[in-house]
């Protein structure tokens, strides 16, 4: 008997410390970092000549349900004329208002108004007038505006010059004020140089300019292909940008030669795909090519890493495709389209338009309407720890 309650003892103790042994050998756990989607933001411009203001809907994945005035629900009033762009940025979103020359921030989570920077006071000479695309980086954010850029039809002229704001992102101080070129529209970053394209209103002499973000010395890039450039992205360190093309100077004005161009380091400029809008997660570039008076429509994406393209097909159709967005985490796909007008049967720019919403394979996933003007789409992200 004793024999046996000291064999169980020993066993107790070993068992006693193993489990010791085990506890101080664990590892203690460490939150990861998790990148969410909880839905997406439509921005949409509204209509200037009618004039109906513009707006930012936002759709909800928990709910499956749309807001197409999300703004104007939560503060008690509209942002304004023409609704430009828009950017997710911590736990802030910075919304482009043009004909306001404002940049409404506001709490992402609820919509709230946080501020409303007003940048021709801020900027002198003009130079904060008609605020145009945005983007941000190091607690920086960076504003196109046209500006001084004038057009004049009667000569088909530019005069006068964009610029780009740069402002602290919690503070809301101007830090610096760049000068470029004509009708600045998209911006990009790339290692210490900010690229922003220079759209000259489609009147010829269209240029990058590109800035060291060190010394603030501005060059120009000029090419051939440098049309009608509007929108920009960076992707492994080189610079793609969205062009327009041109117009034909007789109806239909058919829209030619649009397309993404690629600008190396060394200012070489490639056309890697036909497209009249476009949208990145960084990796891959996602483009609608509908051009103008042509008839025609086509969805592809194109692979930075693998330099190929191939055609994006929806399950369902889209009217009247003007701008597409992609979700970075789900890899979802956006599409947003004019409504039909019921007097004309072609695109209405007075009426609220909708979205739809793929799976990377095209199924069809999800339809929501939107605010008047769809123009730009982009994912609700956030980074949580899990």
């Amino acid at each position: 008997m004793k024999k046996y309650l000291l064999s169980f003892a020993v066993l107790v103790m070993g068992m006693s410390l193993m489990t010791a042994c085990s506890d101080d050998d664990e590892t203690p756990y460490e939150p990861q970092e998790v990148e969410v989607s909880n839905g997406v933001f439509v921005v949409c411009s509204g209509n200037m000549s009618t004039p109906i203001n513009g707006g930012l809907t936002y759709f909800d994945y928990a709910t499956s349900t749309a807001t197409p005035q999300a703004f104007k629900a939560v503060n008690g009033r509209e942002l304004g004329l023409t609704v430009n762009d828009a950017l997710v940025y911590g736990d802030k979103m910075y919304i482009v208002v043009d004909n306001e020359n404002t940049i409404e921030v506001v709490n992402k989570k609820d919509m709230t108004s946080v501020k409303q920077i007003k940048l021709k006071d801020m900027m002198a000479d003009g130079q904060g007038a008609h605020p145009r695309h945005i983007i941000a980086q190091d607690g920086n954010i960076y504003v196109s505006n046209y500006g001084t850029s004038n057009a004049d039809w009667a000569s088909y002229t530019i005069t006068g010059n964009g610029s780009v704001a740069v402002i602290d992102a919690e503070t809301y101080q101007l830090k610096a004020t760049y000068a470029v070129g004509g009708y600045p529209e998209g911006l990009a970053i790339v290692g210490n140089d900010l690229y922003v394209v220079n759209s000259n209103y489609s009147m010829g002499n269209a240029s990058i300019s590109k800035i060291n973000l060190s010394t603030g010395a501005e060059t120009k890039i000029s090419h051939a292909d440098i049309i009608n450039p509007v929108a920009a992205v960076a992707i492994n360190g080189n610079l793609y940008y969205l062009d327009s093309g041109a117009y034909g100077a007789t109806p239909p004005y058919a829209q030619e030669n649009a397309g993404v161009r690629k600008v190396t380091a060394d200012g070489q400029v490639t056309k890697v795909v036909d497209a009249t809008a476009m949208c990145s997660d960084g990796k891959k570039i996602y483009v609608i090519n509908s051009p103008y008076g042509v008839g025609s429509t086509s969805y592809a994406i194109y692979d930075v890493a693998s330099n190929t393209t191939k055609a994006f097909t929806p399950s369902e159709d889209v009217e009247y495709p003007n701008t597409i967005g992609i979700d970075p985490v789900n890899g979802n796909i956006f599409i947003a389209s004019n409504s039909k007008d019921a007097d004309t049967g072609k695109a209405s720019y007075k009426t609220p338009g909708y979205v739809k919403q793929y799976k990377a394979d095209g199924t069809f996933v999800s339809k929501f309407n939107c605010w008047v003007g769809p123009c730009a789409i982009i994912a609700n992200t956030a980074v949580e720890y899990k």
